[in-house]
């Protein structure tokens, strides 16, 4: 079981906070799910420390989300996952952050990536083609 697992959104522009804004909109506080932000200005190694400091608070393994496979905040996440216990999903959504939530203390962090993936091809819909059938 993944107990005490921490989150990771790490994004270009104010979308991790967004995310994790909205999502509390929706089932109030997440806990120990923290958003690392990159914006034109920022410096890569910057970004990685600000990660790597709270990585080293971390009481296990981290699941970090990201926007986009190759982007700096990836990049810099796979760097680090060389030296910590790092585990990351591309394609962070805000289905994916509601139902980790619910889920990320019941199942080992390799099923949780499986879920994550599952969630990120099932909550993208045609949606008035869903609703025609």
């Amino acid at each position: 079981m993944s107990k005490n697992l921490w989150v990771f959104i790490c994004t270009h522009g104010d979308l991790s906070t967004a995310l994790i804004d909205s999502a509390e909109m929706i089932v109030n506080k997440l806990d120990d799910f923290y958003p690392f932000s990159c914006f034109p200005d920022s410096e890569p190694e910057y970004f990685s420390r600000q990660i790597e400091y709270k990585l080293q608070q971390a009481p296990g393994p981290v699941l970090c989300l990201v926007d986009l496979i190759g982007g700096m905040p990836c990049n810099q996440c796979i760097r680090l996952s060389q030296h910590y216990d790092l585990q990351i999903v591309s394609g962070v959504n805000l289905p994916m952050l509601l139902e980790l939530n619910d889920v990320r203390n019941e199942y080992p962090l390799s099923e949780l990536i499986k879920y994550c993936l599952d969630v990120v091809s099932t909550s993208s819909k045609d949606v008035l083609s869903e609703l025609n059938q």
